[in-house]
């Protein structure tokens, strides 16, 4: 007769057995999608019918078939995976950094130190200093010329005194806020979880993005501003909008027809919670940034106002510079006045039904596009306007191949003028493919609402005339620019009503 072990002995056994059956549940995870296919194509029943081996419920089925506490464990095997990822990741980080030449993220490590010690983060000189310790060979330093608003952001840089540290650091901040922004703007458009994958796949193909994690820029914080922006106005919480929609201040020039966009809508609509909350966010930050240097403000206009501004080429302004050899340095700003009028003709054709989540893709761009200044790493934004593209292309197999290609088109023609023609040039590319790509959308679009339009007013109408029939668009949850890509029995409907 066996000898009987303590309560104890027996359950300490018990839970070992447990842990390893569970380990050897983990060990199965990778081939179980494999198996999966394989069972549900129904191929180890077809072999056995072809071998005449009787079929009977085979190991396979039963692993693909897991029970729910299998199932718990895959799903715990899946999350261990992913954090082995992300720890090889965190691991290689600072080896990549290591070979990342000096960049635009040095000027914000530098006016953080000056600021956080009550210095001119905006003197030419102390700034030039700071850089040459860490290795700067330029003949210019480069400035920070965004608004005081900045300083209060850039705090955390002046406390670390690292510098590799503070690089490493930064470009995961940057990476996590890009992945941030791209779930809330998903989630804006409506997308799937297999769209979500599409908008992630975007973004990793799209050249701004890699151009701006390499020289540590601070777009992703902007797209996230204008992700919040959609989401807050999407539930109706106005004031929060405009909060968000502040973090665009950082570089205003960027978003100037954004700007002007809201002052006529909230001038349209007579709604002021928006700008409040855009006005006081703003103040905030330019009174913490007063209360560690009372004089920042004067500073960054005695920047503003000196030859350094001229300096760099850039954008569609820097092009027409380019063309002109350096003369006429406002002729910088000379794309802003046609931008202007394109955003009031576009203005006067939505206005009657503007949607922000739609029409804020082509305004985003037009600002874009017509910036006085503005750097390719600047175009991350635009993912706004792939992400839409991205959740609405998935449904059409020939239009989302399409839809890749132009993407991967625009993205190696940016990096080609990058290396060729230096960023003035490439600035334009992306915008103005974006730009005529909506264009187009929307013309296309605008052709099979009247076509579908007109076939209503002549065929249906008339016999449902003696009625009194009331027509209108049916309130169903697509926009109306998205209701023309639909046929006319799903995107309209026959409403009668009997007075």
């Amino acid at each position: 007769m066996p000898k009987l072990l303590p309560g104890s002995e027996r359950t300490a056994r018990y839970q070992t057995k447990m842990r390893l059956q569970r380990l050897g549940l983990l060990a199965l995870y990778l081939p179980l999608p494999a198996l999966t296919t394989i069972t549900q194509a129904g191929w180890p029943k077809q072999l056995c019918q072809q071998t005449g081996v009787s079929y009977t419920r085979s190991r396979i089925d039963r692993l693909t078939h897991a029970s729910g506490e299998q199932e718990v464990m895959i799903s715990a095997g899946r999350s261990l995976g992913t954090v082995l990822a992300l720890g090889v990741l965190v691991g290689l980080t600072p080896a990549l950094v290591s070979h990342f030449s000096l960049s635009d993220f040095i000027e914000y490590w530098t006016a953080a130190h000056l600021f956080v010690h009550k210095q001119n983060p905006y003197s030419l000189n102390a700034m030039m200093q700071q850089q040459r310790a860490l290795g700067w060979n330029a003949p210019d330093p480069l400035m920070v010329m965004s608004p005081p608003q900045i300083l209060p952001l850039l705090v955390p840089l002046g406390l670390l005194r690292s510098f590799s540290l503070a690089r490493v650091m930064w470009l995961w901040l940057s990476a996590l806020i890009l992945v941030l922004a791209l779930m809330i703007l998903s989630e804006v458009y409506g997308a799937t979880e297999h769209e979500q994958r599409n908008v992630m796949f975007a973004a990793a193909f799209f050249f701004p993005v890699w151009l701006c994690f390499v020289l540590g820029q601070i777009a992703p914080l902007l797209l996230l501003g204008v992700a919040g922006f959609l989401w807050f106005e999407r539930r109706g919480c106005l004031f929060m909008a405009g909060a968000a929609l502040a973090v665009t201040t950082l570089k205003p020039h960027l978003f100037y027809l954004v700007w002007v966009t809201v002052l006529l809508w909230a001038i349209e609509k007579r709604e002021i919670r928006m700008l409040a909350g855009a006005g006081l966010s703003s103040c905030v930050a330019i009174v913490a940034a007063l209360t560690v240097d009372g004089l920042v403000l004067s500073q960054y206009l005695a920047l503003v106002q000196s030859s350094y501004i001229w300096a760099y080429l850039s954008g569609l302004g820097g092009l027409l510079r380019l063309i002109l050899r350096g003369r006429h340095h406002f002729v910088q700003f000379a794309p802003m006045l046609p931008g202007l009028g394109a955003l009031i003709w576009y203005w006067r054709r939505h206005r009657a039904h503007w949607i922000w989540r739609d029409n804020l893709p082509f305004v985003l761009t037009l600002s874009l596009l017509t910036a006085a200044y503005g750097w390719p790493f600047d175009e991350l934004v635009l993912l706004l306007p792939i992400v839409m593209v991205a959740v609405r292309c998935t449904s059409d197999s020939k239009t989302r191949r399409t839809a890749v290609a132009w993407l991967l088109t625009i993205s190696l023609a940016s990096f080609a003028a990058v290396l060729v023609q230096g960023y003035a040039a490439s600035m334009v590319i992306c915008a103005t493919a974006i730009l005529v790509y909506l264009a187009l959308h929307e013309t296309a679009m605008h052709h099979k609402y009247k076509s579908v339009s007109g076939y209503a007013r002549t065929y249906i109408m008339p016999h449902f005339a003696s009625k009194t029939t009331v027509f209108r668009l049916a309130a169903c949850p697509v926009p109306v620019t998205r209701a023309a890509d639909l046929s006319f029995p799903l995107g309209f409907a026959v409403r009668s009503k009997a007075r």
